[in-house]
């Protein structure tokens, strides 16, 4: 299989992404129950005794969490705590999902750099075409370290043509002759990926115009579990195509040093 290596890196990557945002978001659930059933017993409770056996489970289970133990056994000041320690739990569940959109992001760039950078690894008759990025100082540096000449020059015009946004990606795969289009879900999930990085998580007037009826001007952008899955699921079907499309355009393995 062409690019089964690349294939590979990324199914891993992804799933690793996506089954740490299931555990860490089942393991909050679970954190949240723990704690509305000690909240009962603690409401509940009128033996000063069992206060203190209930301040010792509490503090073992903040503990567990990473949260500040409890430092007093009052009624009022344990049921305080365990009001701040779900609030913190629902920042730490809102946090793992945006570091996972934006994970998801950056493993789905990773794979457009490895295929473009296989096209023109698998023949050098490719890079002339990019002459803006073949300067002479990078040809220096690669012979000085004693490097892979064709590599350098490679890595060179990948890294040179791989800026923008997603539609530019694709629109370089377009231009090897690969028939690939951006499908809206991808557009939305790097539109979110750039407000959750760079508009303090509101939506931005771009996301708006794109899709006016689902995220609201300025407004938070609070997205689910299952809505990261649903990104995750249309990054996995792009990249499958595209390395399905590659193979398909260039089904002999030319290269030298990229599976």
């Amino acid at each position: 299989m062409r690019l089964k290596s690349t294939k590979d890196i990324f199914n891993g990557h992804i799933q690793t992404t996506f089954s740490l945002l299931v555990k860490t978001d089942r393991q909050i659930s679970r954190d949240y129950h723990n704690l509305n059933i000690i909240r009962g017993r603690i409401v509940r409770s009128i033996r000063p005794a069992t206060l203190e056996k209930i301040t010792q489970e509490l503090s073992s289970l903040a503990t567990d969490m990473g949260h500040t133990p409890p430092n007093s056994a009052r009624k009022e000041h344990l049921l305080y705590k365990i009001n701040q320690y779900k609030k913190q739990n629902s920042y730490l569940r809102y946090a793992a999902i945006q570091q996972a959109v934006v994970n998801i992001c950056i493993i789905y760039e990773d794979l457009m750099k490895r295929v473009v950078l296989k096209y023109f690894e698998e023949s050098i008759h490719r890079l002339p075409s990019n002459k803006e990025s073949l300067k002479n100082k990078v040809l220096i540096e690669a012979i000085l370290r004693g490097d892979n000449v064709h590599r350098t020059l490679a890595e060179s015009v990948t890294a040179d043509l791989m800026h923008g946004s997603v539609e530019n990606w694709h629109g370089i795969l377009v231009k090897h002759k690969m028939n690939i289009t951006t499908s809206p879900h991808l557009k939305e999930l790097f539109l979110v990926r750039n407000c959750l990085v760079h508009n303090n998580s509101r939506v931005s007037s771009y996301l708006h115009q794109t899709m006016p009826n689902k995220y609201i001007l300025r407004r938070p952008i609070r997205l689910t579990v299952s809505d990261v899955e649903n990104f995750k699921n249309e990054v996995h079907k792009s990249a499958v195509y595209i390395i399905a499309e590659y193979s398909r355009l260039h089904p002999q393995n030319l290269g030298t040093w990229l599976p």
